[in-house]
Formats: C-alpha cells, structure tokens, sequence
C-alpha cells in the first residue's frame, strides 16, 4: 500500500513506521524532513520517501493517510495552548482536501479519548457524550475540543475516514524526559529517586507497539467506512495496582503527598474505553496494560 504518514516525528508514528518493517511504500511528512532522514538513516529503513509538508500534493495517490499530527506529551500539549487550534484543523483540512479529489482514500485520524471532555467517573462506553463546560473553557480543555471538533468535522464527511481514538500509549521509544506518569516512575527508578505521588486514585489503559500495529492493519482493511474506533488493552490497571508492581519489579520508592497534583488535561479518573466494537472489525489485543508496561519498560531501562 501506498500511505502517507503525517506528523512523521511523533515517537507513535515512528513506532508504527518500525513495525511496517518495509510491507508498505510510505511517504513521511513533517515539519523537520532532516530530523526524519536523520532517523531513517539510523534505524536502517529502505522504501521511504521524506517530506516537508509544503510537498503534500495530489498527484500522489495514496491508499491511506495517517494524521498523527500534534502534542502526545503533556507539557507540549500545555505549551501549545490554543495554538492546538489551529494546528489540528490546518493539516486536517489539508487532508480533507485531498480527499474530495481522492475518494477511494482512507483517512485514519489519530484522536484522544479526551474527546469526551475532562470528566470520567466511570469508563468511556457507546453511548458516552462529549461534554464541555462551554461558559467556562480552560486550557487544559483545549487538546480535547480540538480532537473532538476534527471528528464532528469528519462525521459530517461522507469519505472514509476513521478516528482512533487512543486513550494511553507507552513503549520504550518514549521521551524519558516526558510528564507522563510512566516516565516518571522510570525517571525514579533510573535516578534513585521518590516518585511523587498524591492520593487520587485514576485508572488506565495503555497500548503499546504491538498491539497498536495490529489496530492499524485492521483499519488499512476497512473500506467504506467513515467512524470513530476506541483503542483499548485486553486489561486497565488502576495507578495503585501499578504502582505496586513497580515497587515489586523495579524496587521503585514512592513518597505520597497529599495535596492533588496538577494534570494537563484534567484528572480524568477512569480514562479508558470498554467500548469494544473494535472488536467486530477483527482488532484482538493481545496485552494488558501492565504487560504492555513491563515489556516496554524492561527494554527502556536496559538501554539508559
């Protein structure tokens, strides 16, 4: 298959670009072209052509696109405030366009399950809204109303285009310097640290390389479709669970406090979907969510 792959310098895209292992004849776009030949070159791959995104053009005819096009770590989604905005929808409609005069063309949007908003006491299902606070945007608002606005644009298309929706993501090409919960018990355990926790119990679900590599070759084999699909594990794992697995495994030391701490997108206490109809396109996750984190966590620590 011919596909574009857009947003080519996310660790999720690469992550995905490594386990194609040369099937597909992809096209990565970015804004750094040199950063991505920098790593083509070191990671060996053959078959990949690299360009600016001045060099979208349709004379290409790609059997899909993949948009992964913006913030996945939280301090860069903070950063980007409501410039996100603008962001999302400029490479989106970009894509849209293309699609008018390529209809055949499969458009696979990466999402968030913060779509549904800043509010989760219990897990995403089928019939879950979406639900803003209109009279009182916040920033930590913003990376959610910019997904959320992108699939009510692709809903009002009659293209084939599929939001995934991901909840949590982890594998060992993650910046250690990242947010992110995970990197932060790495970054103790690699460090001899604390790592500083409050009291406020979430639940999560993480996919890794493998699994989300599955996803996608589920989703390159729809035709006709135009819809939203949930990503989930085969299991969610509460932050008091996975804490103490990473004190049994990694001897990880943990200090908590009391006061709750600040969080880029909201707290969101049961952030996963048990939407499965994933299911029914023929997607079979083959990992829990502390497998996932093991399997990856192993590898990034053996290598720093």
């Amino acid at each position: 298959m011919k596909i574009a792959i857009l947003g080519a310098t996310s660790h999720i895209a690469k992550d995905l670009i490594l386990s194609f292992e040369d099937r597909h004849q992809l096209y990565l776009y970015s804004r750094r072209p040199p950063a991505v030949t920098r790593w083509i070159v070191q990671s060996n791959l053959q078959n990949y052509t690299n360009y600016d995104y001045t060099e979208f053009r349709n004379h290409i005819q790609f059997d899909a696109i993949l948009n992964f096009v913006g913030a996945g770590d939280p301090e860069a989604i903070k950063s980007l405030g409501k410039r996100i905005f603008g962001i999302s929808e400029a490479y989106d409609q970009m894509v849209l366009d293309y699609l008018q005069d390529h209809p055949d063309c499969l458009y696979i949007f990466m999402s968030s399950g913060a779509v549904f908003g800043d509010s989760f006491p219990t897990p995403v299902n089928n019939q879950t809204r979406s639900v803003f606070p209109i009279n009182n945007i916040q920033p930590h608002h913003y990376y959610g109303l910019a997904k959320a606005q992108s699939e009510y644009r692709h809903r009002m298309s009659d293209r084939n285009i599929i939001d995934l929706r991901i909840f949590n993501y982890f594998s060992s090409t993650a910046n250690l310097q990242s947010q992110s919960m995970i990197c932060g018990m790495l970054r103790s355990i690699l460090e001899g640290k604390e790592f500083v926790v409050d009291r406020v119990d979430v639940t999560r679900d993480y996919v890794g390389p493998n699994d989300f590599h599955q996803m996608i070759n589920v989703l390159l084999n729809q035709e006709k479709i135009n819809t939203a699909i949930d990503l989930y594990s085969r299991l969610p794992i509460s932050k008091d669970l996975l804490i103490e697995h990473m004190k049994e495994r990694y001897d990880l030391r943990v200090w908590v406090r009391n006061d709750a701490v600040a969080h880029a997108t909201g707290v969101k206490e049961n952030y996963y979907s048990t939407n499965l109809e994933a299911y029914a396109l023929g997607y079979r996750p083959t990992l829990t969510s502390i497998q996932t984190i093991f399997e990856e966590a192993d590898k990034l620590l053996k290598c720093n």
